[in-house]
């Protein structure tokens, strides 16, 4: 399921093995359904209520409200509020574990918060500890098991974009710091994925404003990125990925299967860079360290948006969804 943008909601079936559940038929691959808000929404986090609907929240400036979708009469209705308020945050879910997020913009700050396994009740989890992870808004975040969650870049409007990595425990409410990235960025994606070997590795995605490499598309002040890292958890090693085959900042990121797609985010100043616009591309990425753009769906046709999504979110649901 993906919201975000001025649009409304998008389903995708990955595979021939899970098509849509039945309150779905005909959907596919379409913008579908009501949506609760009007103007843009950017980054909202989401998450999975307990009987497993899905929740939208924040995504404004200045706004805290969390809503659930109803597949069944494709309806909104207010599910809670959150602690802080605002978008760009850095957020994750996990069914075992909850929504986690850090961090916002509109306001700045660096509010931590978690709604366990989907309830109502967010906890306050502090501040980011700005000794370890500098940026505020536009981190990401990926929930590495049910005690450690992985934070990674971010940006500060007085005192510019990050290379920091960091490390948040869930039960001692700790941060620790993590290796630097190479380049500085935020509007990035991050995900979690196990390789064959066991070895568990975070595959950070794009973003914007690095460090000018010739390889990057600057365009005035605004550099966007098609470089990938790869931390690996066991070494605590951050190498170079595969580049992206676009530039891309504030895509969107969502698990599918033992793997992850990017797909969405915004365009380049003008377009100033030839490959660099608004995007309908489904990126699938590989275990070995390449990309798939627009994967096949089941009847052999390319997977894409329907039009161009800008400040996208995505989370994986389950049939339960037309209960």
């Amino acid at each position: 399921m993906i919201v975000g943008d001025i649009n409304g909601v998008i389903f995708i079936a990955p595979d021939s093995s899970h098509p849509l559940p039945a309150c779905l038929n005909g959907t596919d691959g379409a913008w579908y359904g009501t949506k609760p808000w009007s103007s843009t929404l950017v980054k909202p986090a989401m998450m999975k209520t307990p009987d497993g609907h899905p929740v939208v929240c924040n995504g404004l400036a200045n706004n805290n409200e969390c809503q659930v979708y109803q597949a069944s009469d494709d309806t909104w209705s207010d599910y809670t509020t959150t602690n802080g308020s605002g978008r760009y945050m850095g957020w994750d879910y996990h069914p075992q574990v909850g929504l986690f997020m850090a961090g916002t913009g509109s306001p700045k700050t660096g509010n931590v918060e978690i709604s366990r396994c989907g309830g109502t009740d967010f906890t306050g989890l502090g501040s980011i500890d700005d000794s370890v992870l500098r940026g505020f808004q536009g981190t990401c975040a990926t929930i590495i098991d049910e005690e450690m969650v992985f934070v990674a870049g971010g940006m500060q409007t007085t005192t510019g974009v990050y290379t920091d990595t960091a490390f948040f425990n869930l039960t001692s409410e700790v941060w620790t710091a993590g290796p630097a990235m190479t380049t500085p960025r935020w509007g990035h994606t991050c995900s979690l994925i196990t390789l064959d070997s066991g070895q568990k590795e975070i595959v950070i995605v794009g973003g914007r404003n690095g460090n000018s490499d010739p390889d990057d598309c600057t365009v005035g002040s605004i550099v966007t990125l098609k470089d990938v890292e790869i931390l690996n958890l066991e070494t605590n090693l951050i190498r170079a990925g595969p580049k992206l085959p676009v530039y891309v900042r504030h895509a969107g990121q969502v698990t599918v299967g033992d793997t992850f797609w990017v797909f969405g985010g915004t365009s380049c100043v003008n377009d100033g860079c030839d490959d660099c616009k608004g995007r309908t591309d489904i990126y699938e990425y590989n275990k070995d360290e390449s990309w798939t753009t627009n994967p096949e769906r089941p009847d052999g046709t390319s997977m894409q948006l329907p039009t161009t999504n800008r400040y996208a979110s995505a989370i994986t649901v389950g049939d339960d969804i037309c209960d």
